[in-house]
């Protein structure tokens, strides 16, 4: 327990000097500086995350027997394996075994491919990464990869996917979407931020729109589709998935619309618009994220598919107060905001039942 307490004050510092100590540095400096952080932090996530016992993590000792059963088996066996039945993960814990690489190994590529690709997404889009990063560790994203392994690796896929989510790379970018659907079939709703892109978001008319279709496809969703989502997920999707109409999760969603209202509320119209210009993939995500909210909140299982948008609301949520008007408004939202996401990190690393549990930050 006391490696994740330090790991928060490690962070919590990185933040503070994003915040306080970067900003008198010139872009040159900043950027340099702010690369060397990035590397340092990459490093000490990747050697918490891959030295972990196998006690730590709901799942991680099932994933490592999972390894050890491929050891007699061959490539040729994939040929038993449908797209959607992940022959993607079989084949690495095929090539890993193949090549003499154990399991220790196997968990250091996995937690490489989930790290690396977020961390550059966060340099790329959030106006202060160090600042993500803490809540990253606070918001339980960080121990996704803990406990659900497989579907971290594909949500690395889908880190990569989107990053390469441009005109010139975009061929690239399906391959590596559909790498990722190969590895956790439920990769195959992030399709869906690909029909989000050839829809346009581009000023605060276009903002009302979505918000009003997704509002629309939220309430549709949640009453006509719960039944449908859980026999595609059983029928196509091959998992054991249960409604479970006392997950929850609604505490959050009012959180996402409630820092959605703070920003629309507390930013000029020319900052709203460039806003909107400037974070327009981030913010289709987090549109995302609150229409499927209330549509999946039916299970813990199937409501992990929310993690495909979600990981972009905390850089949402952060460029969102940047653009805010008054210091003052900063401030406050700001301290509501670290005290909600110490408060996620005290309620699933403090409760022992809870642990290293990703989920229970969405059952609040």
């Amino acid at each position: 327990m006391t490696i994740y307490i330090v790991l928060v004050i490690f962070s919590l510092c990185s933040a503070f000097a994003d915040l306080f100590y970067l900003n008198n540095k010139t872009a040159d400096e900043k950027n340099k500086i702010e690369n060397l952080f990035l590397f340092i932090i990459a490093a000490v996530l990747i050697l918490i995350a891959t030295l972990r016992s196998d006690d730590v993590g709901i799942d991680t000792a099932a994933y490592h027997n999972w390894f050890q059963s491929y050891e007699n088996k061959d490539f040729v066996d994939l040929k038993k394996n449908g797209f959607f039945d992940e022959p993607g993960f079989a084949f690495l814990n095929i090539a890993f075994n193949k090549m003499n690489l154990g399991w220790g190994a196997f968990k250091f590529f996995s937690v490489c491919i989930y790290v690396i690709p977020f961390l550059i997404i966060l340099k790329k889009y959030s106006l202060h990464p160090l600042v993500n990063v803490l809540l990253f560790v606070l918001g339980g994203g960080y121990f996704f990869i803990f406990s659900t392994l497989r579907q971290g690796i594909g949500l690395g896929f889908i880190f990569i996917a989107f990053l390469l989510s441009k005109r010139k790379t975009i061929v690239l970018s399906l391959t590596f979407y559909l790498i990722a659907i190969t590895v956790h079939s439920t990769c195959i709703v992030f399709i869906l931020f690909y029909l989000a892109m050839l829809i346009a978001l581009n000023n605060s008319k276009h903002l009302v729109i979505w918000l009003v279709c997704g509002l629309f496809a939220a309430v549709i969703g949640a009453i006509l589709l719960r039944t449908s989502l859980l026999n595609y997920a059983l029928t196509i999707l091959h998992k054991e998935y249960k409604i479970d109409e006392s997950t929850g999760g609604y505490l959050t969603l009012l959180f996402y619309l409630g820092m959605l209202f703070v920003f629309c509320v507390f930013t000029s119209k020319t900052d709203k618009k460039n806003f909107i210009l400037n974070n327009g993939k981030i913010l289709k995500l987090f549109l995302l994220t609150i229409t499927f909210f209330p549509i999946v909140a039916f299970s813990p299982s199937v409501f992990r598919i929310l993690m495909y948008f979600s990981f972009a609301c905390d850089i949402f949520f952060v460029n969102a107060c940047c653009y805010l008007k008054e210091k003052n408004t900063k401030i406050i939202v700001s301290a509501v905001f670290l005290a909600a996401y110490v408060y996620l990190f005290a309620f699933t690393m403090m409760i022992p039942s809870k642990g290293l549990n990703p989920y229970t930050i969405f059952n609040l």
